[in-house]
């Protein structure tokens, strides 16, 4: 039996301009497009279909259509371009650790952090980081691959969920796929819900037609789209807004902010389901509008992952993580219940 070398993927802890490789085993049959997507997920399956149509995706050499399958050995090779961020040191990104073992790592993720290579944020993003700590290309045997198990928004703060082997991966993404996992996630919204909680149990879809850079999502009739049912209740309630928690029970995009819109309470600073207004000092105090010159105490999507519950892939025992809430939230309650 000949025995192959074991494939490296790339370190991305280093601008990453283009990607060579032999398709593995697992993947023969797969579409390109498809595969490309699950084999570096910084670009969407639309995204890549654009770069084959131009040229930027060979195989074996040659250009190819979206639907062509790849096989056991075939090489990939794909043309991503300069990198927007150079300049950026991934080594610099802070990483806060919540919990750590051989197998996972559980961080605590900052607002405005990008989690994965994207656009023109490919090399300052926490994917970077987490490579510029674990990788090791001089020694295949401390050489340690960290892959995301799931994904939030980079607005979004809290608890963030990384695999340190395939195999944690696979398990953890199952677990996943499977709706195993408890998510539970801390809103500032606008408006005082006149219940204590409840249940939006609404299908989410793609609004039509598509806004060109910012995809937007809309509720419908139960039977018309996929299931989205997110759990709520009110944790405090402020001046003029509530702080809500909410538990996720599916995994739509932008579920929570769709829902909460649906509710009649938008999150505090979303553009895209709300009014997109940030919350100042003079606001918070119950104005109409900020001072001038006055710095906003929240100006991103006032959305936190709260808690994260799962199965350990290892051992079995059920982990519970928390991350508590970062200072722009804080700081936004203290003014609310001040005065």
């Amino acid at each position: 039996m000949v025995k192959h070398a074991r494939r490296i993927p790339p370190d991305l802890s280093v601008p990453v301009q283009h990607v060579e490789e032999e398709v593995p085993r697992e993947f023969e049959g797969m579409r390109l497009d498809a595969y490309l997507r699950r084999r570096y997920p910084w670009r969407s399956r639309e995204q890549y279909q654009g770069m084959i149509r131009r040229g930027l995706v060979l195989l074996n050499g040659e250009p190819r259509k979206s639907s062509t399958s790849v096989r056991w050995r075939d090489e990939v090779w794909v043309d991503y371009g300069e990198p927007g961020d150079l300049e950026a040191d991934p080594g610099s990104i802070p990483l806060r650790v919540l919990l750590e073992d051989p197998v996972l790592l559980v961080l605590d993720k900052q607002p405005g952090v990008v989690v994965h290579p994207v656009g023109k944020n490919r090399f300052n993003t926490l994917t970077n980081a987490l490579h510029a700590r674990y990788r090791n290309m001089e020694d295949p045997s401390r050489d340690i691959v960290p892959k995301l198990v799931h994904r939030i928004d980079r607005g979004t703060s809290g608890v963030l969920l990384v695999a340190k082997t395939d195999r944690a991966r696979a398990e953890l993404g199952r677990q996943f796929e499977d709706r195993e996992v408890e998510k539970e996630y801390l809103a500032l919204v606008r408006g005082l819900p006149r219940e204590d909680g409840g249940l939006v149990d609404l299908p989410i879809v793609p609004e039509e037609p598509a806004r060109p850079g910012k995809p937007r999502m809309m509720t419908v009739p139960v039977g018309s789209g996929p299931d989205a049912r997110t759990g709520w209740k009110v944790e405090e309630r402020l001046r003029g807004h509530a702080l809500l928690r909410l538990f996720l029970y599916t995994g739509r995009t932008h579920q929570i902010r769709v829902h909460c819109a649906a509710l009649g309470h938008p999150l505090v600073a979303d553009d895209q389901y709300g009014d997109g207004k940030a919350l100042y000092p003079s606001t918070a105090a119950g104005a109409d509008a900020p001072e001038r010159g006055e710095a906003p105490l929240l100006d991103r999507v006032a959305l936190h992952a709260a808690r994260l519950v799962f199965t350990h892939p290892t051992t079995g025992e059920r982990v519970a993580v928390e991350a508590p809430l970062p200072p722009d939230m804080r700081t936004a309650l203290a003014a609310l219940r001040s005065g």
